[in-house]
């Protein structure tokens, strides 16, 4: 199955008291009116770590989706699968709607 998210890699910008979008990633061209989406304020801590994790996300998913082909070769033998492959696998899963 295809993603259908916008590829990455995004960036997020912080809108000050307002709270921060994510864009994609264009150098120093971003595209104002294709926000990704915003992460409005009520925690400014913890808001602003949410809009980098967001922003973080297709990099994140292409690492686990790496990680998991690697690791599959060593669990493709009659050994049970491994906590760390199933992990894997459901957070590709939960990321691409599956």
């Amino acid at each position: 199955m295809e993603s259908k998210h916008t590829p990455g890699p995004w960036r997020y910008s912080e809108l000050g008291s307002e709270g921060a979008m994510i864009y994609p990633d264009y150098g120093d061209i971003r595209e104002r009116g294709r926000a990704i989406c915003r992460v409005d304020m009520r925690d400014t801590l913890t808001d602003f770590a949410n809009a980098r994790l967001i922003a973080a996300a297709p990099e994140l998913l292409e690492a686990v989706e790496a990680a998991s082909d690697y690791f599959h070769d060593f669990t493709e033998s009659d050994q049970e699968e491994t906590d760390l492959a199933k992990l894997m696998r459901a957070a590709i899963a939960k990321a691409k709607g599956e």
